[in-house]
Protein backbone atom coordinates (compact mmCIF):
# COMPACT_ATOMS: atom_id res chain seq x y z
CA UNK A 1 0.00 0.00 0.00
CA UNK A 2 1.39 3.40 -0.99
CA UNK A 3 -0.82 5.41 1.33
CA UNK A 4 -4.32 6.71 1.84
CA UNK A 5 -6.57 9.70 1.34
CA UNK A 6 -9.87 10.47 3.01
CA UNK A 7 -12.65 12.88 3.78
CA UNK A 8 -13.73 13.01 7.40
CA UNK A 9 -15.67 15.12 9.87
CA UNK A 10 -13.43 17.30 12.00
CA UNK A 11 -14.45 19.33 15.02
CA UNK A 12 -12.25 22.43 15.13
CA UNK A 13 -12.69 25.52 17.29
CA UNK A 14 -16.29 24.54 18.08
CA UNK A 15 -17.15 24.21 14.39
CA UNK A 16 -17.84 21.16 12.24
CA UNK A 17 -15.70 20.90 9.12
CA UNK A 18 -14.95 18.27 6.50
CA UNK A 19 -11.24 17.61 6.20
CA UNK A 20 -9.35 16.10 3.30
CA UNK A 21 -6.45 14.07 4.60
CA UNK A 22 -3.67 12.10 2.96
CA UNK A 23 -0.68 10.11 4.04
CA UNK A 24 1.90 8.31 1.94
CA UNK A 25 4.75 6.00 2.79
CA UNK A 26 7.98 8.02 2.31
CA UNK A 27 9.06 5.71 -0.54
CA UNK A 28 6.18 7.20 -2.56
CA UNK A 29 6.81 10.90 -1.82
CA UNK A 30 7.56 13.31 -4.64
CA UNK A 31 5.49 11.54 -7.30
CA UNK A 32 2.35 13.69 -7.14
CA UNK A 33 0.32 10.87 -5.60
CA UNK A 34 -0.84 12.84 -2.55
CA UNK A 35 -2.16 15.66 -4.73
CA UNK A 36 -3.83 13.19 -7.10
CA UNK A 37 -5.53 11.32 -4.26
CA UNK A 38 -6.59 14.52 -2.47
CA UNK A 39 -7.96 15.99 -5.72
CA UNK A 40 -10.05 12.82 -6.21
CA UNK A 41 -11.43 13.31 -2.70
CA UNK A 42 -12.37 16.89 -3.59
CA UNK A 43 -14.16 15.73 -6.75
CA UNK A 44 -16.19 13.40 -4.54
CA UNK A 45 -16.81 16.22 -2.05
CA UNK A 46 -18.18 18.54 -4.74
CA UNK A 47 -19.98 16.11 -7.04
CA UNK A 48 -21.31 13.33 -4.84
CA UNK A 49 -21.55 14.95 -1.42
CA UNK A 50 -22.44 18.49 -2.53
CA UNK A 51 -20.13 20.13 0.01
CA UNK A 52 -19.52 23.88 -0.02
CA UNK A 53 -15.95 23.75 1.32
CA UNK A 54 -13.27 21.40 2.59
CA UNK A 55 -10.35 22.10 4.94
CA UNK A 56 -6.95 20.53 5.55
CA UNK A 57 -4.65 20.81 8.55
CA UNK A 58 -0.96 20.32 9.01
CA UNK A 59 1.79 21.40 11.34
CA UNK A 60 3.36 24.74 10.37
CA UNK A 61 6.72 23.13 9.60
CA UNK A 62 5.22 20.55 7.19
CA UNK A 63 5.99 22.38 3.96
CA UNK A 64 5.47 19.28 1.81
CA UNK A 65 1.87 18.95 2.92
CA UNK A 66 1.28 22.68 2.46
CA UNK A 67 2.56 22.38 -1.14
CA UNK A 68 0.06 19.57 -1.76
CA UNK A 69 -2.72 21.76 -0.35
CA UNK A 70 -1.75 24.65 -2.63
CA UNK A 71 -1.48 22.33 -5.63
CA UNK A 72 -5.12 21.23 -5.19
CA UNK A 73 -6.33 24.82 -4.89
CA UNK A 74 -6.42 25.26 -1.13
CA UNK A 75 -5.44 28.56 0.46
CA UNK A 76 -4.14 29.34 3.93
CA UNK A 77 -6.96 30.58 6.14
CA UNK A 78 -5.62 30.73 9.69
CA UNK A 79 -3.69 29.08 12.48
CA UNK A 80 -5.64 26.83 14.84
CA UNK A 81 -4.95 24.61 17.81
CA UNK A 82 -5.89 20.99 17.18
CA UNK A 83 -4.99 18.03 19.40
CA UNK A 84 -3.15 20.51 21.65
CA UNK A 85 -0.77 21.47 18.82
CA UNK A 86 -0.56 24.56 16.63
CA UNK A 87 -1.65 23.80 13.05
CA UNK A 88 -2.23 25.76 9.86
CA UNK A 89 -5.68 25.43 8.32
CA UNK A 90 -6.15 25.64 4.57
CA UNK A 91 -9.53 25.75 2.81
CA UNK A 92 -10.92 25.28 -0.67
CA UNK A 93 -14.47 26.12 -1.71
CA UNK A 94 -16.57 24.28 -4.26
CA UNK A 95 -15.74 25.56 -7.77
CA UNK A 96 -19.17 27.03 -8.52
CA UNK A 97 -20.95 27.11 -5.20
CA UNK A 98 -22.29 24.29 -3.04
CA UNK A 99 -22.57 21.00 -4.86
CA UNK A 100 -21.07 22.15 -8.14
CA UNK A 101 -19.43 19.40 -10.07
Amino acid sequence: MAGRALLRHLRIENGDEIEVGYSLHPAFWGRGLAAEAAAACLEHAWGTLGLASVVALTLPENQRSQRVMAKIGMVFEREVVHADLRHVLFRVRAPHGPGAA
